[in-house]
């Protein structure tokens, strides 16, 4: 079965590079200090436990009433990590992050199951502007900065407006692209790993 992924459109495509309008979605997300390893382990557990059933669900099922039942939610990808504060302006020096899932497009905010974690927060996201690089395979710390550096050069030589805030998008599927957005953004295939993220489009 497919996993599901925000749905967006092509407004623009050259080469690998393409600029998307994604659609409003509604996220669960956490903070977590710590490094980026640690942090993005932390966080995809506390979440991951959010969409198994550490929840109370906004409806009754199998018999048990609203509040009471738990619920189980599909996986969807990717799953970001985003830094929160920066040292000397390097994103891998970070000490707090926040990670989210995106939930999928059935729900809404008032029949989404509520976190049984205060720690878990669903938040709704407006629908926003990214410029994508497409790539393949696993990425390092130089390749992704490389990539990074790529793509805010076609985004500048296209006079597009960039909002920096770094992102790292981690997909559970074969295949990764980086993105700019609203958000610096990136995404990289199989395994969460250690690399640069994307730059909002306005």
């Amino acid at each position: 079965m497919a996993i599901e992924e925000p749905e967006y459109s092509v407004e623009r495509k050259t080469d690998r590079f393409e600029i998307r309008q994604y659609r409003p979605l509604i996220v669960a997300e956490t903070f977590v200090d710590g490094d980026l390893g640690d942090a993005s382990n932390a966080g995809f557990r506390r979440i991951a436990a959010y969409i198994f059933g550490d929840n109370q669900s906004a409806r009754s099922v199998d018999g048990q009433a609203a509040g009471s039942a738990k619920e189980t939610i599909a996986m969807t990808a990717p799953v970001t990590v985003e830094p929160q504060s920066l040292v000397a302006s390097k994103a891998m020096d970070a000490n707090r992050w926040r990670i989210h899932f995106v939930m999928p497009k059935q729900y809404s905010m008032a029949s989404l199951p509520r976190p049984t974690n205060p720690l878990v927060i669903l938040r709704e996201v407006p629908s926003k502007r990214y410029a994508v690089l497409s790539f393949s395979g696993f990425t390092g710390v130089d390749k992704s900065q490389s990539l990074t550096e790529e793509l805010i050069a076609w985004t500048k030589r296209r006079a597009y407006r960039l909002w920096l805030h770094l992102r790292w998008l981690a997909t559970i599927h074969p295949g990764a692209c980086l993105s700019f957005g609203a958000t610096k953004s990136f995404s990289r295939s199989q395994r969460l790993r250690e690399s640069p993220g994307v730059i909002s489009v306005v």
